[in-house]
């Protein structure tokens, strides 16, 4: 079935798109810019270590601010919001289903489907890069440092997941639907969400959780599910780092 057939139409065209991308293109830069600037880690090794919480929560808040405002602002003229696309409602129900298909998808995506493609991973593309996350994150709870670590739970666990579902489910995704059929959609976003993330190992089960979240998206036409799982990931995986020994963030 076609997706026009099951999604609100899209109203935005290829001019709009060009307009998206010149836009995000120039959030980026802005965040290059002020990144290598405002919040550049300290040379002093300790100074750095203390200013990581911080830092991480400042990038994650400029990006929440940057990203979504250009994707927004480059297509107000179409007033999407009316199509009741780009935009997260709560609904209790769906909450309820969306707790549901975490509980079944994030065992299977952690440990059963990194554990199972993690070795193949490691065997074509070479053992990981230490993650630099998780070592604050268990460096603040060793530590104490409830701060530190609520820091990085709100970075990780809320605030970069608004602008990543902003932009990937409601921008990109939705896009998709004006020329693919549904499930063409989903593959060919999981594929590139997973992809993007720049880390082999960690891969299936990004293409798992992507997917998931893109066919709640679409069943939806809201944003509040996909963002639900996306923040209910990322925090279990930062507490499991923190409180389980759990070494490496998926």
């Amino acid at each position: 079935m076609q997706a026009r057939e099951t999604f609100p139409p899209i109203p935005w065209g290829p001019s709009d798109l060009v307009k998206v991308m010149a836009s995000s293109l120039a959030a980026a830069a802005l965040f290059a810019a002020t990144n290598a600037t405002l919040l550049r880690a300290p040379a002093d090794p300790a100074a750095a270590a203390a200013a990581g919480a911080p830092l991480h929560l400042a990038r994650e808040g400029l990006l929440a601010a940057l990203l979504p405002a250009a994707v927004l602002a480059a297509l107000a003229p179409r007033a999407p919001w009316r199509a009741g696309l780009l935009q997260a409602r709560w609904d209790g129900a769906w909450a309820v289903r969306t707790l549901a298909a975490c509980a079944v998808v994030f065992p299977l995506a952690d440990p059963l489907l990194y554990h199972a493609w993690a070795p193949a991973a490691e065997a074509l593309f070479g053992p990981p890069a230490g993650g630099a996350l998780a070592g604050q994150v268990r460096a603040a709870a060793d530590a104490g440092d409830w701060g530190g670590l609520g820091a990085h739970l709100l970075a990780s666990g809320l605030v970069g997941p608004v602008w990543e579902e902003v932009f990937w489910r409601g921008f990109f995704l939705a896009s998709l639907t004006k020329v693919l059929p549904l499930p063409a959609c989903v593959a060919l976003s999981s594929l590139n969400f997973a992809a993007l993330h720049l880390s082999p190992a960690n891969f299936a089960p990004l293409l798992l959780l992507s997917a998931t979240a893109d066919a709640l998206y679409l069943r939806t036409h809201n944003l509040m599910p996909p963002l639900l799982l996306h923040c209910l990931w990322n925090s279990s995986q930062l507490l499991a780092i923190a409180f389980l020994g759990k070494q490496e963030f998926v």
